[in-house]
């Protein structure tokens, strides 16, 4: 029996991506997002009467039902683990009259095809029954474990099914007329149905023939999750098309969304926990006030992450024109410029760079309005930054007074003193607790590493031991997640890469990943350059790659040339990613592969610091995380927590 509870966990688990149905109600999508009347009037039905084991998938992606040959994608397209699939275009014709049909045949008057042409006398408009049966098609040719299974057995045809549903006022026995029912139906097995028949009165194996499956064929292995994965657009570009909205956040995170005059705030907050969320809403706030707001971050990648966080939020396609996003060596060098002074700066010379900020601080001081400044200054991975750095950056606030410094202490992978937090200001710390970003088992291999290598000890900044799980259902990915763990340790570089080949092979065919969905990260940019070239080699560069690595020359061009990496570095971009782990701090992405170092690399006085970039890559996984190991000191790890890795990649090959 379907009850009320089961179409509530359909509501929250099922139909993809996740909230559509929602956002299209609360119009929070973006206009690009092309999701009509008919497509959620029939969705929303079929999420409120289809069992609950059924998933229903709205647009969904281009590249692969066309190839890159054509825009044309389904609207709908249902699934069954062992069921079947049901592939619905829906059309929201206002009136078939606009219409006119063009049948075509062979010279000995045998049908071929109906085409129609618009009031204006276009003729593009294929027959949709033509067009749905050809993304079945398409979909069978797609998925090599499905053909294999069909070729089995033919009866397993009748596993995969489409239809047209018409979202207008005209009624069903209208519609198949329409189409040419019954002689182009003879060819076509489509079944086609109109708004007349949502009702429920009409059974709904009408509507979705294979609810009926008289003859009991099933699938002999799931096939919701190849096709899940096979249909989905990578997870960024999903994400994009949807608007974020505030009641994403929890109570916690809003509070510090709302501007706070002539009020310095500090804000703790685990891995995944939202800071970074917390500030572009901040910072998208008090820019719809009209404020002038900067925000400060450490490194060039981070910065692309918050941009495209922002124009999200504020719905446009730029930053809004009063939001500075910096990292801090470029604002301290525009500091510079402005005002015509030295720029001796020296990442390596600690006492050279200290010396320059405090000359940058005084002239600061004594010429405060010789630049401009900000009504509100937003610090994100506060813990990468120096007492000296926080007091200059202070230094820009006008008489608004108002500023946001959030920290994660784990991620300290620059090895910063506690001390070195001083010029923050007074105040306890705000704490976010919860991790949304990771799945619950990635927290708890998370926290167990932490409690391994990073100690229980407290911070200034009272940082919250470990991540608390998030005890409701995972709501950061717009579909159903399928998390996993993998470990191996391996005993050389080689065997090393061969391993990471090995899982960009299983992404790509077993779980029918898009390459743009994985980023690998390094420690050492020397480790990311031989193997990216290795991977270039092994894929015949069918991969593309976005990187931010850099070598030794100290040729200009190619010095500029590695420096622009980091600037296209962004979000959303179809590239495989390859990455430092200090680069890629503040960023996620659905499945993270991870190189550890080799021990004998790691200068004693430095493994401490190693174990808060390890830690950190470990939180910036979404969905799967593969962690490759060649260090001695973290197999031990592994051992006393091999019940969190499933190591199912290691036993397929």
């Amino acid at each position: 029996m379907y009850t009320k509870l089961d179409r509530i966990m359909t509501l929250a688990d099922r139909v993809l991506p996740k909230g559509i149905l929602q956002k299209y109600q609360k119009k929070e999508l973006k206009g690009n997002y092309n999701f009509t009347e008919g497509e959620y009037h029939l969705a929303n039905f079929l999420d409120r009467k289809l069992p609950k084991e059924w998933l229903i998938h709205t647009k969904p992606t281009l590249k692969k039902w066309g190839l890159h040959m054509t825009k044309k994608t389904p609207d709908i397209v249902i699934a069954h683990k062992k069921f079947g699939i049901m592939i619905i275009e829906v059309k929201d014709y206002s009136d078939f009259n606009n219409f006119k049909k063009e049948i075509v045949k062979t010279r000995n008057g045998k049908f071929l095809d109906i085409f129609y042409k618009d009031n204006k006398g276009r003729s593009k408009n294929i027959n949709p029954v033509k067009q749905v049966e050809d993304y079945m098609w398409r979909m069978r040719d797609g998925i090599k474990e499905i053909i294999e299974e069909i070729s089995e057995n033919t009866n397993k045809l009748n596993l995969i099914k489409c239809g047209v549903y018409f979202h207008n006022e005209h009624s069903t026995v209208e519609a198949k007329e329409f189409v040419g029912y019954p002689d182009f139906l003879k060819t076509y097995r489509c079944n086609i149905f109109a708004k007349d028949m949502l009702n429920d009165k009409t059974p709904l194996h009408n509507l979705i023939p294979l609810l009926l499956n008289k003859d009991k064929i099933q699938s002999k292995f799931d096939w919701t999750n190849k096709f899940k994965n096979w249909i989905s657009d990578p997870l960024h570009f999903v994400e994009s098309k949807i608007i974020a909205s505030e009641k994403d956040l929890d109570l916690k995170q809003r509070r510090y969304t709302i501007p706070e005059p002539r009020v310095i705030q500090k804000l703790s907050g685990v891995a995944g926990s939202g800071k970074t969320k917390v500030i572009s809403w901040r910072a998208a706030k008090l820019a719809s006030l009209g404020k002038q707001v900067l925000i400060v971050c450490f490194n060039i990648t981070l910065k692309n992450y918050i941009e495209s966080e922002i124009i999200n939020i504020h719905k446009s396609k730029d930053l809004p024109p009063n939001i500075d996003i910096v990292h801090f060596h470029e604002f301290i060098k525009l500091y510079a410029d402005e005002r015509g002074m030295p720029y001796h700066f020296d990442e390596n010379d600690e006492d050279v760079e200290k010396e320059t900020i405090l000359k940058y601080i005084r002239d600061k001081e004594q010429y405060p309005n010789e630049t401009n400044n900000y009504d509100a200054i937003l610090i994100d991975e506060g813990q990468d930054f120096k007492e000296e750095w926080f007091k200059f950056v202070r230094s820009f606030l006008n008489n608004n007074k108002e500023a946001l410094i959030a920290i994660d202490s784990k991620q300290n992978v620059y090895g910063r003193k506690k001390t070195e937090l001083k010029g923050v200001g007074g105040g306890k710390w705000g704490q976010l607790n919860i991790g949304y970003r990771l799945n619950n088992l990635h927290i708890k291999i998370a926290n167990s590493f932490s409690k391994s290598f990073l100690g229980e000890t407290n911070t200034d900044a009272e940082t919250p031991y470990y991540i608390e799980e998030n005890k409701d259902k995972q709501h950061s990915l717009p579909f159903d997640p399928d998390p996993e763990a993998e470990w191996v340790n391996v005993s050389n570089i080689v065997e090393g890469n061969d391993k990471i080949i090995e899982v960009l092979n299983y992404l790509d065919r077993e779980k029918k990943n898009e390459f743009s969905d994985t980023t690998i990260l390094v420690s050492e940019h020397s480790e990311g350059i031989n193997l990216k070239e290795n991977i270039l080699n092994k894929f015949k560069n069918k991969i593309k790659i976005s990187d931010v690595f850099k070598g030794k020359s100290k040729d200009p061009r190619v010095m500029v040339k590695e420096k622009e990496k980091k600037k296209l570095f962004t979000v959303r971009t179809n590239k495989l990613k390859m990455c430092t782990i200090k680069s890629f701090k503040g960023w996620e992405r659905r499945n993270i592969i991870i190189l550890t170092t080799r021990d004998k690399n790691i200068v004693n006085d430095q493994i401490q610091t190693y174990d808060y970039e390890m830690y950190t890559s470990l939180t910036r996984v979404r969905e799967k995380i593969f962690i490759i190991n060649l260090s001695e000191r973290y197999k031990k790890f592994y051992q006393n927590n091999s019940n969190l890795f499933s190591n199912k990649l290691w036993k397929i090959n």
